[in-house]
Formats: C-alpha cells, sequence, structure tokens
C-alpha cells in the first residue's frame, strides 16, 4: 500500500518541480536592463552569470545595511538593483528564463 503512493508522491514532486521556488544569495548584480526589467547576477568569478526577469508582481526590498533582519528592510523599486549591488533572489522557472518573486538589495562590497 505503501509503495504505490510513495511513487505518486515521487512523480508528482516530479511533475511540480519548475514550479517550486528557488532562492540565490549574496549575488553581484553585473548588468541592468531598465527597458526589459531584467538584471544578471554572478555569485563571484568561476560562478555562471544567469539573468532574471522582473514582473509587476516581484517585490523589491532595499537595506542600507549588509545586516540581513527583516526589520531593516525597505520597500524598494527596480532603479535600486544597480550593477555592483548584493542581491538574494528568490526565483522561479517559466521554461527557461528565471522569474525573480522577490530581491532583496544590499550595499554594495567596498
Amino acid at each position: 500500500m505503501t509503495r504505490p503512493l510513495a511513487a505518486t508522491a515521487l512523480i508528482l514532486l516530479a511533475l511540480m518541480s519548475d514550479a517550486l521556488a528557488a532562492n540565490d544569495y549574496n549575488e553581484v548584480v553585473t548588468a541592468v536592463n531598465e527597458s526589459a526589467k531584467t538584471f544578471s547576477c554572478s555569485g563571484g568569478p568561476g560562478h555562471p552569470s544567469y539573468i532574471y526577469m522582473t514582473t509587476n508582481k516581484t517585490v523589491i526590498r532595499t537595506s542600507e545595511q549588509s545586516v540581513r533582519l527583516s526589520h531593516l528592510w525597505h520597500r524598494g523599486h527596480f532603479s535600486d538593483i544597480q550593477v555592483g549591488k548584493i542581491v538574494s533572489i528568490r526565483w522561479h522557472l517559466r521554461g527557461d528564463e528565471r522569474i525573480a518573486d522577490r530581491v532583496i538589495v544590499y550595499p554594495a562590497k567596498k
């Protein structure tokens, strides 16, 4: 009885894997396209760079401190995403595109 149930659960999980959200932390913004509302980030030297699309549902938060405490975040705008700043991104896949659900912008490293 438990084997068919476990097999069904694994199949459902595999089918839903594209819809599950992922997180990327401490990424450095490498490029911003204001007109397309996209930005690219890299985890550092030797890490791949990915392009993230934003939508009207994307929540952008900013913090003037590098401390990751939610009570220090402020509502931000796409213009807060700038080259060199550090971001944490919650995103999901839509086809082959990474869609940003939430972006937290931190000050650039000095």
